[in-house]
């Protein structure tokens, strides 16, 4: 059942005038409540009731009073009946209201389109909207999934419009148009043949290749000293688009940040499947947040604390500074190694290997067996560890560097050593997996496995010369 209207409602919306009344004159009882009810919904819903639960019950009672019949009598009346149906059709010839045609539908995605397409995406109030023109053109509201269609229609053609307008003006502006392009081709000259060759499924974007868009949306990573300095060219890259200024004039922010979302989760390969005037507004739309959000340099210490321009000199010079002090530091550092090594020191740990060692490891490694085994066979001979097992990584380094070192080398020897490391992890049988050889992808010649990789990945992180400043 329906809520009571109240009052001012009841008043306002089910009270007939002399027209109307004249309109009862030769029906009686139920047909005579039901048809009155029916013409008072419409004019204040826009449609007719489809059972007598939507009804509410206080403007029953204040139509039955009017046409002098028992509220009551309205059970006796059937919605769904061929007398309601034909009261209906009576009611549409009385009042101008009609059912919503072709033709209606195509008048109203036309004028919904008119209406939203520069600033309005939501289905909720385009749904609104369509609702109050039909309202006003007396047109019956169709069913659920045709308004849903209606909707969805005038949704697409309103940013196909606004694509349309603002690609026009991109189009205007010299040379624009070329560079949007140049931010998803390598090779911008070569637009057309790889749209072709991607309609043909002969993709020639390689993975390996990447565009000048990829390279703006990339990360920046850990902060260091090229951090700010590779920002700074994005938004070189970002400003020199030359995106005009007026491109977006009169287009609403929905619209805009629904562009700058689809840019955004679109992959430079996708975007250079689209056709090239929605492309253009994409990553015009993309650059202008870009360029709007810029990129500020901020000092947290030091005689310098507070932001600063990073296009500025002072900036320039500082970061070249900078980078010399650190070239200098690391070249430093590479040569007192070189120097240390000429003299006879090793860098690092003291050696625990010797040559009797080195020849039971490859003696042991021979018959097959495993790092873990080796190491627990092998004994310190001399030094603080004397008695010790060797652990097993400098186990494995003694079978590879009795394999691969030279003959003039002693074992002690640090180049030696990691040189035989390297040797290890490019070539040879996988000696933290016995057993597994060629085989295995891991263990094949120029492949590394993942636990050499990720000690390499440890040295290099702790070698001076990556350490960020």
């Amino acid at each position: 059942m329906g809520r009571d209207l109240g009052l001012d409602g009841v008043v306002d919306h089910f009270t007939l005038n002399s027209d109307e009344a004249g309109w009862l004159r030769n029906k009686t009882g139920a047909t005579r409540l039901g048809f009155a009810v029916q013409l008072k919904f419409l004019l204040w819903r826009g449609r007719f009731p489809r059972m007598r639960l939507e009804l509410p019950p206080d403007a029953i009672e204040h139509v039955a009073k009017q046409v002098g019949v028992a509220a009551s009598e309205l059970a006796f009346y059937d919605f769904t009946s061929c007398a309601a149906k034909r009261h209906r059709s009576e009611l549409r010839d009385l009042t101008g209201w009609h059912e919503c045609t072709k033709t209606d539908q195509v008048k109203l995605v036309s004028h919904l389109v008119d209406v939203i397409w520069h600033d309005e995406r939501r289905e909720e109030q385009v749904r609104a909207e369509l609702l109050r023109q039909m309202r006003a053109g007396l047109i019956e509201p169709p069913t659920a999934a045709q308004v849903d269609t209606i909707v969805r229609s005038a949704l697409h053609q309103a940013d196909e419009r606004a694509v349309a307008e603002v690609a026009a003006r991109l189009a205007r502006a010299e040379g624009c148009t070329r560079r949007l392009d140049a931010l998803v081709f390598t090779d911008p000259t070569a637009e057309q043949g790889d749209t072709a060759a991607e309609d043909d499924g002969t993709d020639q974007d390689e993975d390996f290749v990447e565009s000048v868009l990829a390279d703006i949306k990339a990360h920046p990573g850990n902060v260091s000293l090229n951090s700010p300095l590779d920002e700074i060219s994005k938004l070189k890259q970002v400003r020199a688009v030359g995106v005009p200024e007026k491109a977006f004039a009169g287009i609403g922010v929905q619209v805009i940040n629904a562009w700058r979302a689809r840019a955004s989760a679109s992959s430079p390969s996708h975007l250079r499947r689209f056709n090239p005037e929605l492309r253009h507004v994409l990553l015009a739309a993309l650059a202008e947040q870009f360029r709007a959000s810029g990129f500020a340099l901020e000092f947290l210490s030091g005689e310098l604390q507070g932001s600063h321009d990073p296009a500025g000199i002072a900036f320039t010079v500082l970061a070249a500074q900078s980078g010399m002090e650190r070239e200098n530091i690391r070249d430093r550092t590479l040569e007192g190694h070189d120097s240390a090594r000429s003299r006879g020191k090793t860098i690092g740990g003291a050696g625990v290997t010797d040559e009797a060692m080195l020849s039971h490891a490859l003696h042991l490694r021979e018959q097959n067996h495993s790092l873990r085994d080796i190491a627990a066979r092998l004994v310190i001979a001399t030094g603080k560890k004397k008695g010790r097992h060797p652990h097993p990584q400098p186990s494995c380094a003694c079978s590879a560097t009795t394999t691969n070192k030279p003959a003039t080398s002693t074992a002690a020897d640090s180049p030696a050593y990691f040189a035989a490391r390297r040797s290890f992890r490019s070539s040879g049988p996988c000696l933290i997996h016995p057993g597994r050889y060629g085989d295995r992808p891991s263990a094949m010649p120029g492949r590394e496995t993942r636990r050499t990789a990720l000690s390499r990945c440890r040295a290099t992180s702790r070698s001076p010369g990556s350490r960020s400043r």
